[in-house]
């Protein structure tokens, strides 16, 4: 009974994110109850969507068209997966969330050398409006504990794997499921790259300890919150989604790299 059960769990959230789907397309989100009356509700009603069954809970959230919005008054659609809730693009403030200033370096040696939270743009260019890419911080600032908006913070490492570990449930290849369908920005995709989720994880590139730009288009590399003491001092895990269809890669990396931020909401 129990198996029953699960599967019909399983099976009833796969059907969810299908109809949810076709309803944010249509605006309007139709229930056909066993009685074969409709229960329809707008989707700008709706802010979450997902199964409970005692503590566990499973389903995909709707963007808010509000957002959250940063200190420097950027503003992040959101998406719930499984029991988080996710921005649905990369960090772009540049100060923290008590208003101080984050370091904006550009120059390679002097981002080799720091030892504080830094910054930059990827080739050291500003975005022009629209421009979907983050910034590129060091792990200083992943690690400072007020990057993100206050109610939010960088994920950890544990974070990504639940992440990874629910789209497995839904029956999902996490990359491909997690990753922005088509190449608009993603130098190589397939037909299996769906972006069921929302996630819409781009290829971001990075920033070497070095303060080389290098594999936009080929790789995404997003900072988690979890620290790794080794012999040359404390380093920051990664998580990294690759052109190819292959499983995110993770591992602990120097704070003078550069990569991307995806902050996650303090609770459910």
């Amino acid at each position: 009974m129990e198996r029953l059960l699960n599967n019909l769990k399983q099976t009833s959230a796969v059907l969810l994110l299908a109809v949810l789907s076709c309803a944010i397309a249509q605006e309007v989100f139709n229930i056909k109850k066993t009685d074969n009356t409709i229960l329809s509700i707008p989707t700008s009603e709706i802010e979450t969507m997902y199964f409970s069954t005692g503590e566990t809970v499973t389903g995909m959230g709707v963007t808010q068209e509000s957002g959250v919005k940063d200190i420097d008054g950027n503003v992040y659609q959101t998406v719930t997966i499984g029991k988080q809730v996710w921005m649905k693009s990369d960090l772009k403030v540049t100060k923290f969330n008590d208003g101080s200033q984050i370091a904006n370096v550009t120059d390679a040696k002097a981002w080799v050398d720091a030892r504080s939270a830094a910054y930059s743009w990827y080739d050291n260019k500003a975005p022009v409006p629209g421009d979907p890419y983050g910034a590129m911080y060091n792990g200083y600032a992943a690690s400072s504990g007020k990057i993100c908006p206050k109610g939010w913070r960088v994920p950890t490492e544990d974070d990504w794997q639940e992440l990874k570990k629910f789209c497995g449930q839904m029956g999902f290849d996490p990359p491909t499921k997690l990753k922005e369908k088509g190449t608009s920005h993603w130098k190589i995709s397939s037909d299996k790259v769906t972006n069921e989720t929302g996630f819409t994880a781009l290829p971001t590139g990075l920033r070497t300890q070095n303060g080389i730009f290098q594999w936009r288009g080929e790789t995404g590399k997003f900072w988690t919150s979890t620290e790794k003491e080794s012999s040359v001092g404390s380093n920051l895990f990664h998580i990294t989604f690759y052109k190819e269809n292959s499983p995110l890669g993770s591992g602990p990396y120097s704070k003078n790299y550069g990569f991307c931020i995806r902050c996650i909401k303090d609770e459910f």
